[in-house]
């Protein structure tokens, strides 16, 4: 049984049907997560590799990356732990073209001091890597954050970690703004893909800039 606080009203209690182990390969600690309903299983033997072939592929100043957050997705228990794929699932090409949608949805926060100002949407849908998340059949999300500074920055995770959201709501200049000199942020890019598999809405590629 766990509890919950910080997401729910105190004393809020659930019990889960999943069961969580540490798995070892080669001297390497690995989470590995059961789900005891479904018999499927899960873990992060292949997520820094998947996510990298994204990561790597960005037109980012590799020198100004401050980190790297793989976080588990939202609609699991465990926020803000390293995402898991299913462990049929050890590529990039494996994620994109899982044939369980919305199983193998890859999540990804980047914070760096570079100034993103400048990027376009052209200039992310130009790198084959990046294009190829519009076809995915998972919904896929990578929030890149300048900052100024890193010294809010373990706070702005705690939020993220809480609130996996809090950037994507952002709208109204005066909050934004507000939320920005809080955390020293000096802009946000948000790139994703979107589509709908109930009326058949077209797959695409989604860059949104938070604040030029």
């Amino acid at each position: 049984m766990r509890i919950r606080p910080e997401s729910y009203d105190p004393g809020y209690a659930s019990y889960c049907e999943e069961l969580k182990a540490t798995l070892t390969i080669d001297g390497k600690n690995y989470v590995a997560l059961y789900n005891c309903k479904t018999g499927t299983l899960r873990d992060t033997v292949h997520t820094e590799a998947i996510c990298s072939e994204l990561t790597d592929s960005f037109p980012l100043d590799q020198s100004k990356i401050i980190d790297i957050v793989i976080p588990r997705d939202s609609t699991f228990w465990n926020h803000g732990e390293q995402l898991t794929f299913p462990y049929e699932v050890k590529n990039l090409e494996d994620a994109l073209t899982y044939d369980e949608t919305s199983c193998a949805p890859i999540h990804i926060r980047i914070y760096t001091a570079e100034d993103m100002s400048s990027f376009t949407e052209e200039k992310f849908s130009s790198i084959s890597e990046t294009n190829r998340l519009k076809d995915s059949t998972s919904l896929d999300k990578i929030t890149i954050i300048s900052l100024t500074d890193n010294s809010a920055l373990a706070k702005l995770k705690e939020k993220m970690t809480k609130d996996m959201l809090c950037i994507d709501h952002l709208g109204d200049p005066s909050f934004t703004e507000e939320f920005f000199s809080e955390y020293h942020i000096t802009n946000a890019v948000i790139v994703k893909n979107d589509f709908d598999t109930f009326d058949e809405k077209p797959h695409c590629l989604v860059v949104r800039k938070i604040k030029e």
